[in-house]
């Protein structure tokens, strides 16, 4: 099928729109702690995720988030409102991420990378479609780097020649 139902989606099925038990939205508030070993959102994998959860109505709130992180880990917050245009807000700050790790669950990213990273990044997006969060995402952060390398790029190489070499 052309739609497929997301983590969110079959966890908290009352606030997907196309779905038949959306009626209780509104009324429904809950909150508590959660803790997860493992959270997938593929590519990227989180382990040891705990937080505090909380839900009302068409909004989500995930704070005070901590967790593993490709041989780092991070402090985050999420927030989703999930109205007729949902609005989605995420602030993460980072700390000792393996690039390596963290490239080699994408293939078209692995082996390309080593070193670490720290940093701080803020992402919010709106929109119902993929290409209305993409036409929205906003983006701001920064993040320092340590023994940093481009495995597959010969810089000094590439430059000389005009062309990428590997290297």
């Amino acid at each position: 099928p052309r739609w497929r139902e997301s983590f969110l989606d079959r966890m908290l099925p009352f606030l997907n729109p196309r779905s038949p038990t959306n009626a209780v939205t509104d009324t429904l508030h809950a909150g508590g702690r959660i803790a997860l070993e493992q959270f997938t959102l593929a590519p990227v994998v989180v382990r040891r995720l705990q937080g505090d959860l909380k839900v009302s109505g068409h909004h989500l709130e995930l704070a005070n988030a901590r967790a593993q992180f490709y041989g780092g880990n991070f402090v985050a917050s999420f927030d989703a409102d999930f109205a007729a245009n949902p609005a989605y807000r995420v602030n993460v700050e980072f700390a000792r991420v393996d690039l390596a790790a963290l490239s080699a669950d994408s293939p078209t990213l692995a082996n390309n990378f080593a070193g670490s990273s720290s940093g701080v990044l803020a992402l919010t997006a709106r929109g119902t479609t993929k290409s209305d969060l993409l036409a929205s995402l906003a983006c701001k952060g920064k993040a320092s780097m340590n023994d940093v390398e481009f495995l597959s790029l010969n810089l000094m190489e590439s430059l000389r020649e005009g062309a990428a070499r590997p290297g």
